[in-house]
């Protein structure tokens, strides 16, 4: 698995990965920040360089690049380099690398997935009842206005 940064979220995803047994490799703009995850958690860091002639089971942007109307993508399409890739970016629902990698022929999974498995988790441990994910999801979709057609059906 490659996680693309070294904050919050990208820690979550490296330790979460390597507690199911994944060997991770690390990419962050500041070597050293992603030195210090790939020791603490037992991963490896890579060099974008060589990137395009790495392969992994997955890739997790775990990095703002993308959000909010950034035209930007954390990578090249000679980067992608896997059959799935997962943005961690929920807003917009469609990231300039979940487009790119869809033209490339990866399988996607948006970072409303994430958001909404995270806000159901915490319902559930502040109520103590199963948290009702479909109407999150549906929720999330209409304030982000990405109900369409097309959304509704990759969503469910």
């Amino acid at each position: 698995m490659l996680v693309l940064g070294a904050g919050g979220a990208a820690r979550a995803a490296v330790f979460g990965l390597r507690a199911k047994g994944a060997e991770v490799s690390i990419l962050n703009r500041t070597p050293a920040t992603a030195q210090a995850l790939a020791k603490e958690s037992g991963s490896k860091v890579v060099k974008r360089s060589d990137l395009p002639k790495l392969a992994f089971e997955m890739i997790f942007n775990a990095t703002p690049v993308g959000m909010a109307g950034d035209k930007h993508t954390p990578l090249e399409e000679n980067e992608l380099n896997a059959p799935w890739v997962f943005d961690s970016v929920y807003n917009p629902i469609e990231t300039p690398l979940l487009k790119l990698a869809q033209a490339k022929g990866c399988g996607t999974i948006s970072g409303a997935e994430m958001f909404v498995h995270q806000a159901a988790r915490q319902f559930e441990i502040w109520t103590g009842k199963p948290a009702p994910i479909d109407v999150m999801r549906q929720v999330l979709l209409r304030q982000l206005g990405a109900l369409g057609r097309r959304t509704r059906r990759r969503f469910r």
